[in-house]
């Protein structure tokens, strides 16, 4: 995008070592409260300087930031909505709003938005992990918090003869690793933190499940097609929008995925 128009970016400084030069970077402290005075007048005055024709925000802060200041400047602005919520008042303010997933839209009554899934990087497919152990294997990657239901996934693969393996870290993995022995399923579930390589896994495991309560836009169920990974999941984001309505509920499916292979 960068060698067909000027691209500006106003971030914390630190984002700076993450781009290339041909972007114009603008390192801002963004600590402060959303409504702070101080900050908004500097964010206003630094956007009227640029002089942009479209100003984009990521996200509810800076999508909140953009909607007070959106009287005082001058180019359209567009917000990007990354997860489920109730419309707010500043959203009206924006000239247009952009969804992760057609649920994120349907919970929103402004009329000018859009859904864009968010896209990933083509994974490269020459993989060479195996999981050591011969039964099926069962993948679940996230942050370890309470809205991914890692603990009704922990529970629902007792006594069944596979292995389930949790990528990621997060408040949850001294409960989570608690519960995994008060359930004596220790020696079938399987913490591996955060890894660089999770796509790898996902295309080495039988399939992929998501057990999220709530989502915007699952990464994972994208990373696992990318690498022709089945998926189960409950209904959320995006994977309630390309797998079938008519799905069973996930323990059912793991009982039934057991039970005939």
């Amino acid at each position: 995008m960068s060698q067909s128009v000027e691209l500006h970016v106003i971030a914390d400084p630190s984002y700076a070592k993450h781009l290339n030069d041909t972007i114009h970077f603008h390192g801002v402290d963004l600590c402060k409260p959303r409504n702070h005075p101080l900050l908004l007048i500097n964010l206003g005055r630094l956007i009227n300087k640029i002089q942009p024709d479209i100003v984009h925000a990521h996200a509810k802060k800076s999508g909140h930031i953009l909607g007070l200041i959106s009287t005082f400047i001058k180019a359209k602005t567009i917000v990007t909505i990354h997860n489920l919520t109730a419309e707010k008042w500043w959203m009206r303010r924006c000239d247009k709003l952009i969804c992760v997933s057609k649920t994120i839209q349907k919970s929103l009554h402004k009329r000018s938005t859009s859904v864009v899934y968010n896209g990933i990087k083509k994974p490269d497919l020459s993989f060479n992990f195996k999981f050591e152990n011969q039964s099926k294997n069962i993948i679940a990657v996230g942050t370890l918090a309470r809205r991914k239901g890692f603990n009704t996934l922990i529970e629902a693969c007792v006594g069944l003869p596979i292995h389930l393996h949790i990528v990621g870290d997060g408040p949850e993995l001294v409960s989570l690793q608690q519960q995994t022995k008060a359930l004596g399923c220790s020696h079938q579930v399987h913490f591996y933190g955060q890894r660089n390589n999770a796509v790898e896994m996902i295309a080495a495991a039988d399939f992929l499940v998501i057990s999220s309560t709530r989502e915007g836009f699952s990464y994972v169920f994208a990373e696992a097609l990318s690498v022709k990974t089945a998926v189960i999941s409950t209904r959320v984001p995006v994977a309630c929008e390309v797998i079938s309505q008519n799905i069973l509920y996930l323990f059912l499916m793991l009982w039934l995925y057991v039970k005939i292979f």
